[in-house]
């Protein structure tokens, strides 16, 4: 019963943690959002999407022949829109890495990454 509750513990603390880094990152984008062109799609706001620096987007070439099923790859998140875009992130621009792709790949990763239950392997 320890072991579940300090889990349980540890798991809230991680999750606030989370849900906090979240929160400075969209409070952020209200001045870095203005680097993307492109908009959230839903008619009931006109949000910019986030720039992929500010959501800390990087695509990981060295995994671009993995298997996208597992891991904490953008192919696994709920805001993935196959086959190359994001909900909340822009196409455009550079990324982490100061790459321009022109795309969100499958083999990308973000802080923003929630998981897709049933992309998950």
């Amino acid at each position: 019963m320890f072991l579940t509750q300090r889990s349980s513990s540890l798991h809230a603390t991680h999750k606030w943690i989370w849900d906090n880094n979240i929160y400075n990152i969209l409070c952020d984008r209200i001045d870095m959002s203005k680097d993307s062109t492109q908009n959230i799609p839903q008619e009931a706001t006109k949000l910019k999407k986030l720039a992929k620096v500010t959501a800390r987007y990087m695509e990981m070439e060295e995994f671009k022949d993995s298997d996208h099923h597992t891991g904490y790859f953008c192919y696994n998140c709920i805001y993935f829109m196959k086959p190359n875009h994001c909900a909340i992130v822009t196409d455009e621009g550079p990324d982490a890495y100061g790459k321009n792709s022109g795309e969100i790949a499958p083999y990308g990763i973000c802080a923003l990454w929630e998981p897709n239950e049933k992309e998950m392997r």
